[in-house]
């Protein structure tokens, strides 16, 4: 009966409070130019609401639908035709829920507690200090987006310091990443193959990995806290920020191989070795974030700058390998077990960016960075920090109804040094990936765009973008708002 009561109270109060609703609709399909295959087919719908409960109490809310296919086999489980989920894929979840409330218990401070998102750093899309919210890696024409989440967060205003304030945010548990796994296998199949490669003649080893994450526990030492301060001075608005917190994005914590050794006999010049079975374990480690921005408009052009210190506790893969070798004189199979513990994670690293951006007359914009280290780049190996180059051109036609997006980046593995090599253009070429976007959006009226663009990638070595070669593709969005 509380219940009730308590949700009847609060259905009351928005029905007499002001209320602004908001429906977003959109659907991205994207084709694969090799062999027409579907790479994307997403439709979302997102239904907001901003609801004025008092002078300074707000409440925003928002729940999304989304309906995405899944491919299916061309011989599949008889168990598809007898749910309609299989056939279609449904999802209905809340995105952010949230009240604010300004000048909270006093003067200066503000309030917000619920499911939200909280944006630090200054940069564009890729900011190293944007630590507080998941990583939603899904889509490679959208690689800043963030999954909301569940926090308290105060912000006071300093009331004799224009501008200059602090914030308090605690996140009762920290979220995980959504990102593509078979990236993380084929960078995991190439170190298990160069790893073996180095005492034998010949490694057979496919792509195909069975892997499990074993996801943090929900309890209190899981949290996150983090503060930071933040002003303007002499013109440059800044901040700094420090936040300790369970990493996103998880680390492959165990390794289970299980080999057959193929010797040359009587000679034994040759050792041929075939990885019969493989798998993997997934787990999250603990961090320190430190981070500094930095923002100054110049006039001719607005500067950013960001600069992110991450301490990890020490993390460790541990690689547990069962070697079968056959002898054919007495026919036996030795079989020996080999334990290997690796600390991969003990070091502090520093991930930066430096951008400017400027909006010209005639509809032109201009953005330019310098990268180093992307999100899934931890500073080890497979994971090392690599170099980014971007630069985003726009120009926009009848009052911007009309535009021509042009975006790409340029990744090298380790920009400084390629200069050391003794063939700098060629080590540039083996280590390096690029990718192109061109993208034409027309908006006939205000709340509807029309895109169309085309994404092209190639790369070679261990260049991170290397990876996504597979995802040259052309695509087209529609998208409404009202």
């Amino acid at each position: 009966m509380k219940r009730i009561i308590f949700l009847f109270l609060l259905i009351s109060s928005f029905i007499y409070a002001e209320t602004d609703l908001n429906v977003e609709i959109s659907s991205f399909i994207g084709i694969s130019l090799s062999n027409f295959s579907y790479l994307y087919n997403e439709n979302e719908a997102f239904f907001k609401a901003n609801t004025k409960l008092s002078e300074d109490i707000n409440f925003f809310g928002s729940f999304g639908i989304n309906y995405t296919p899944y491919p299916l086999s061309e011989t599949s489980s008889k168990d598809m035709l007898e749910n309609s989920s299989y056939l279609y894929p449904l999802t209905i979840y809340l995105d952010e829920a949230y009240v604010s409330a300004n000048n909270f218990v006093f003067d200066g401070l503000d309030f917000v507690v619920g499911k939200q998102r909280i944006s630090w750093g200054k940069a564009d899309k890729v900011n190293p200090t944007d630590v507080l919210n998941p990583q939603d890696l899904s889509k490679i024409t959208d690689l800043g987006r963030k999954i909301p989440l569940f926090a308290f967060n105060f912000t006071y205003y300093f009331p004799f310091l224009n501008d200059y304030g602090v914030q308090f945010v605690w996140e009762p548990y920290q979220g995980q990443s959504i990102l593509p796994v078979r990236f993380i296998e084929e960078k995991l199949t190439s170190r298990i193959k160069e790893k073996i490669s180095e005492s034998v003649t010949s490694v057979d080893i496919d792509e195909n990995w069975t892997g499990e994450v074993k996801y943090p526990e929900f309890n209190l030492t899981n949290s996150t806290l983090a503060g930071k301060i933040f002003g303007k001075v002499f013109g440059f608005d800044f901040s700094i920020n420090v936040a300790r917190r369970q990493n996103d994005i998880p680390y492959i914590s165990e390794i289970y191989l299980e080999n057959s050794n193929a010797i040359n006999f009587p000679s034994m010049s040759e050792t041929n070795v075939t990885v019969l079975s493989k798998s993997y374990k997934m787990a999250y480690h603990k961090e320190t974030e430190i981070g500094f921005d930095l923002e100054k408009d110049w006039g001719i052009f607005v500067n950013r700058c960001e600069l992110a210190i991450f301490i990890p506790d020490e993390v460790k893969t541990t690689t547990y390998t069962t070697v079968k070798t056959p002898i054919p004189f007495p026919p036996t199979t030795i079989v020996t077990n080999i334990t290997n513990e690796e600390v991969i994670l003990k070091e502090p690293y520093v991930k930066w960016i430096i951008g400017l951006d400027k909006n010209f007359d005639g509809g032109w914009y201009i953005n330019f960075q310098i990268a180093h280290g992307l999100f899934m780049e931890r500073g080890y190996k497979e994971e090392k920090l690599q170099d980014y180059f971007t630069f985003n051109i726009e120009k926009g036609f009848f009052d911007d109804k009309l535009k021509f997006k042009l975006f790409g980046i340029a990744n090298t593995d380790n920009f400084i040094d390629k200069f050391k090599d003794n063939d700098i253009i060629k080590s540039f070429i083996d280590n390096s990936a690029i990718m192109g976007n061109f993208e034409i959006v027309y908006s006939p009226i205000m709340g509807l765009d029309f895109k169309a663009g085309i994404c092209g990638i190639d790369g070679k070595g261990k260049a991170t973008l290397t990876s996504y070669k597979e995802y040259d593709m052309f695509y087209l969005e529609v998208s409404s708002s009202f």
